[in-house]
């Protein structure tokens, strides 16, 4: 689950995923009035907002320059694909382990 969300979501969220933020928000009557900022994805705010150093900033942009939206995509859904049949494979392998186990103490009971 961890190599999903640092390999895979992560990257697509932070680097392709366009996310609106909340600029200024005010109270008009009853009502809240928000507006926001452009939709920007979380890479392109943190390139424009100057707290990079040059090296941090060359780094994450050679780090976007290798990374392809779709691949991406196409192996979170793989992987994710993957993780839910683990997951429902071992639920099975333990229902079946209770369901054993109660069956024995069944038979034991049933047996005195």
């Amino acid at each position: 689950m961890n190599d999903i969300y640092k390999n895979y979501l992560n990257p697509l969220l932070n680097f392709f995923t366009p996310q609106l933020k909340l600029k200024e928000k005010s109270r008009v009557g009853s009502r809240y009035r928000r507006k926001y900022d452009k939709p920007q994805t979380p890479y392109k705010r943190l390139i424009d907002s100057g707290m990079l150093s040059v090296k941090q900033k060359s780094d994450l942009e050679s780090f976007y320059e290798t990374l392809n939206p779709i691949d991406l995509k196409k192996a979170l859904s793989r992987k994710v694909s993957e993780f839910n049949r683990l997951v429902k494979s071992y639920n099975q392998k333990n229902a079946e382990d209770i369901y054993l186990e109660g069956y024995e103490e069944l038979q034991s009971f049933i047996a005195k």
